[in-house]
């Protein structure tokens, strides 16, 4: 796993008294304000902007934390065209380029991909986020999955959330959806 913006920061929780040594730190010119607005989301979202690490580590961390959190966005450029997708589970970033598919496609998978992986850590109880509005409301069953190709998704989310004690999926702008951020940053 990749960590986000290893510029920033080296493997300590964000508060106030970090952020202005930070910044001063990572200003870049015209990456001033995209990371200002990393730090005051980590900051909200008291995320953990890892430089590295083994996973025990990391698992051992997210079981500190008041609140375990993942971010996930996928696409894919053009659409249909090769799919890119993304997660970030407090505060470490993977990120994947896949083949052909569409960006609803490439959306599910990279949610799939967000709690599989936060199983494989043993987290139980998790928040999730993501920018696509058509994931999040099938996912929560606001919405009908209509489409026949993307309802074996559907399925294996409704099998993968029964193995959380506590799973809460909520939409955001894409402009506060870190793994959204981390793949402009990095394509």
């Amino acid at each position: 796993m990749s960590p986000i913006y290893p510029k920033l920061a080296k493997d300590f929780w964000v508060d106030p008294s970090h952020i202005s040594e930070t910044l001063d730190a990572a200003y870049d010119g015209d990456l001033w304000y995209v990371f200002d607005q990393i730090l005051k989301l980590a900051k909200e979202h008291n995320v953990y902007i890892a430089n590295g690490g083994d996973n025990a580590a990391m698992t051992e961390r997210t079981k500190e934390s008041q609140t375990n959190r993942l971010y996930f966005d996928g696409g894919c450029s053009p659409n249909p065209g090769q799919m890119r997708v993304c997660i970030i589970l407090n505060g470490v970033a993977s990120m994947s380029k896949l083949n052909h598919g569409t960006n609803n496609l490439a959306e599910w998978t990279a949610l799939l991909w967000g709690l599989s992986v936060a199983i494989d850590q043993r987290i139980t109880e998790l928040d999730v986020y993501g920018d696509s509005q058509l994931i999040v409301n099938q996912a929560n069953g606001s919405w009908r999955c209509k489409n026949v190709d993307l309802q074996p998704f559907k399925s294996e989310y409704d099998r993968l959330r029964r193995r959380f004690t506590t799973l809460t999926l909520r939409w955001v702008p894409r402009a506060t959806n870190l793994a959204g951020i981390h793949i402009e940053q990095n394509s």
